[in-house]
Formats: structure tokens, sequence, C-alpha cells
């Protein structure tokens, strides 16, 4: 995400449902007060946008809005309150733009009497109002949003999916609808609000100084509990059957991303070299599945240190030297932000040039060859305990530090977080291979073969099909 210094920006904004079916497109632009800082879980972001479309003038004779809302239990047995100002008296199957739902979460509890400056400070100027989802549930910080975020969307759709087919149960909760930010992308995003003062009672302005403005949160809405590959047919430019293509220019072949695209401070150390000097691979490496265990916290750090130190060593050449430094976080993610310092340079040392060696860290999404890119702070986080079985490794990216001044109409990211798609991934980005293998951020073109192979034909029939 790029900055966009003291000037307003404007992007286009739309809106799917829970399927990622286009339901309406608005323009969005900085909302005020401005929020503190942007940043990505599994590429979840934080930034300061919000939805706006031009007013639509209303007439005297017009019906009075007022404040409707029905209630029901989230995931956690929490209430949740869905409602809108309206011109209607009952709630209805919504159309356009009035179907969507802005999900909306706050770090204190929103009473009853604040819902109107609420829905005014995010829906004033919407010519097409749409609902708040509000959750009484209060998370500490944007990460727990995203978790809760996902178990709603699961929860949601197993309530739906019980359902009989053709039936319309009116007091199960809605499904929660996708984001795209822009016109290429597809709808794959969840996002929600997180409000993190009481400066919307002020209203929407400019000078508005009365606290923190909410974060705009944005997030792949699930993650896959086992690795899986990409097919073939996923990571092409083009259809293998348009021919005219594959013949005249060839139809490319994008790399396989690799990542899907977030105390107690008990250490134990891990390393493979008998030597004083420094390691190929050094990381600090929070262990976030034992934050809330209360006894035997040592032990368990040491066994889960030894398992993931071979895991990653399985899959290394043997040549490689490694020092893990294991640490137990906060309970939320969001206590690495103000994590002490590591100590010692991370990453995985690589000589780049002739006689420039540089520590090389997993800073994108994708397994290829890329200079350290300046960042604040970076560390690994094992955030389940069969990281051996499942893509349990997140790599953590403060780019800034949030507690220093950011520009009001800022966009940068500021906190990423990028999950490994399983332990032999994980060894290869730690290590930083593409570096030595010199991978670059390029597609390939397909082969014949390959291409006879998607289209199904034996090598006669393809012959005669490209014969034109």
């Amino acid at each position: 995400m790029v900055g966009c210094g003291g000037n307003k920006k404007q992007i286009v904004i739309s809106f799917g449902d829970e399927d990622g079916n286009p339901l309406v497109r608005y323009l969005a632009s900085s909302l005020h007060p401005p929020l503190p800082f942007s940043t990505t879980w599994s590429t979840f972001y934080l930034s300061n946008i919000m939805v706006r479309t031009a007013q639509i003038a209303r007439y005297p004779s017009d019906p009075i809005r007022r404040w409707i809302q029905r209630e029901y239990a989230d995931h956690g047995g929490n209430t949740v309150i869905l409602g809108k100002f309206s011109y209607e008296s009952q709630f209805y199957r919504p159309e356009e733009g009035e179907a969507y739902r802005i999900q909306v979460y706050s770090t204190t509890p929103i009473q009853p009497e604040e819902l109107h400056k609420l829905y005014a400070y995010f829906c004033f100027d919407l010519s097409w109002p749409p609902f708040l989802e509000i959750y009484s549930y209060n998370p500490p910080d944007g990460l727990a949003c995203v978790e809760h975020q996902r178990r709603e969307i699961a929860h949601r759709k197993r309530l739906q999916a019980e359902q009989r087919e053709g039936e319309y149960d009116e007091s199960l909760p809605p499904l929660i609808p996708t984001m795209r930010t822009g016109l290429e992308d597809e709808f794959m995003s969840g996002f929600c609000f997180l409000l993190t003062s009481k400066s919307y009672l002020q209203g929407s302005f400019q000078d508005n100084d009365h606290g923190t403005g909410p974060w705009w949160i944005s997030f792949d809405r699930s993650l896959p509990s086992t690795m899986k590959k990409l097919d073939m047919i996923k990571r092409l430019d083009s259809p293998p059957t348009e021919l005219q293509i594959f013949k005249e220019w060839g139809i490319s072949v994008n790399p396989e991303i690799r990542d899907i695209n977030g105390s107690e401070n008990n250490t134990v150390t891990v390393t493979n070299n008998s030597s004083d000097g420094e390691c190929d691979l050094q990381y600090v490496i929070y262990v976030q599945f034992l934050a809330a265990i209360e006894q035997e916290k040592t032990a368990l750090l040491e066994i889960t240190a030894r398992r993931f130190a071979a895991g990653i060593i399985s899959h290394l050449p043997v040549s490689k030297t490694i020092y893990f430094e294991f640490r137990i976080p906060g309970t939320s993610l969001s206590s690495l932000i103000s994590a002490a310092p590591n100590g010692f340079e991370v990453g995985a040392s690589h000589e780049f040039e002739a006689g420039s060696v540089m520590r090389a860290l997993p800073q994108i999404n994708r397994d290829v060859s890329i200079r350290p890119i300046p960042h604040d702070f970076f560390t690994v986080v094992l955030d389940k305990p069969a990281f051996i079985q499942e893509p349990s490794v997140l790599f953590y990216i403060l780019w800034t530090d949030p507690r220093l001044y950011i520009e009001p109409q800022s966009t940068d990211t500021v906190v990423e977080t990028l999950r490994s798609a399983g332990i032999q991934e994980a060894a290869r980005r730690l290590a930083m291979l593409a570096v030595e293998e010199k991978l670059q951020d390029c597609p390939r073109k397909l082969t014949r073969e390959e291409h006879r192979e998607l289209l199904s034909l034996s090598p006669e029939e393809y012959e005669q099909k490209m014969n034109f």
C-alpha cells in the first residue's frame, strides 16, 4: 500500500456478497480523524479510507428516517446489533448498496445512545446507506478482530447450510460479504472497522482531534488447514483453450506462491554451530500458542524448539547452520509490536554480489530472490502446535514503529503478517534459498507438452488441433 502524504486519496472500493458476486462500487476517500496505522495479517491490512458517495437531496415531504435494528448472537454468544437509519418500518431484503453490511468493532463498549452518531460518522453522505453490524465483543487490537471475523464467517456459513433448501430463516444472522479494493481484484477480502476511541461522537471532519480514528482492516477470509499445491490452470495468464494466443505469443505460467496471500519471556536457544561465529540462519521465534498456558511453559518451549529446529534443518542443505532463539509472547500477537529488540541481526546470510554479504528476509509473499527491504522489526511466530503438519508459521514484519508520528493521510502498511504454506516452505523462505537459486519474480512460458495435457488431447489430436 502506498502512502498519500498530505493529499486526500480516492480509490475505487467494490463490494460483493459472501460468495464474491459484485453488489456495488463506491469511491473511497480519507476518514477523519485518520487511522493510526495500516497492517496486514496473511495479507491483512489496516488503512485510512472510508466509503463515500455523493449526497442525495431529500424533500420535506419525504418520510423521516429512524433507527431500526435486530439482534442475534455471534459464535461466542456475544450480542451483535444489525441496524441502520431507514425510511422503512421493518427489515426487508435490501438490494444493491443497501444490502451491504459494514462490520464494526470497538475496543470499548458502544452505548445504545451512541448509535445515531456512530451511524452518521460512517454513513452520513452515502446515497445507499448500508447496515452496520455492531459487535459487543471488544477485541484488544486489530489482529483479534481478524481472528473473530474468521470464526464468525465460518459460524454463519454453518448456520445457513443447516437451512432446508428453499427456506429462508429471518432470525439467522446474514452471511458476511466480501470486498475488493480495485477494478481488477477478485472479491477475496474480508474487512471490518475497529473503533479505537470515542472520536466518532464528535463527527467526521478534518480537525477532529478527540482521539484516534478507526482502523480499516482487510484480510484473507480463511486459511487452509493443509498445504495445497496450486493447479497449473490457476497459474496461467490466459486459458489454455486460447489456441491463437498460445501459438503466436505463448501463455505465461506464473510462479507458484509459496505463502498464503500477525508476558513471560522464557527463552530457549537452539543452534547446530559449534563455533562462536554467526550462523547462516538467525531468527527470533515467538511460540504464540504457549502464551495462554499456565504450567510447564519452559518444558513445552524446549520441546517445541527441538521439534521446529529439527523440522527446518531436515529441509535445508547439510552445510547450513542455524541460530534460533525461541520466546513466548503475550496472549495477543500485537504484543510483538512493543517487543524488545532482537539483540542480533536476523535473516539468512547471502552474498548478493562479490564481497557484499547481507541478511535476506522473507518479506514478500513470493519465493523469489529479493534484497532486504528497510523495516523496523522482523520475527517468526508459531501460532499452532501442529506446525510440522499444518501451515502454522507466520512471518511478522513491523515496517514502521507505530509509536512514532505517522502522517494523518498516510496509507502505508505498518504491520504485515505472512503465513508460510508448510514446514518445507518455511525452511526455504527462512533460508532464502531463492537467492542462491537466483529465482526471479517473472513468469515462464507454458510448454507444448503442458498445453497438450491441459487440453486432454493425444499427440495426434493436438497436432491436428494446432494446425490452423
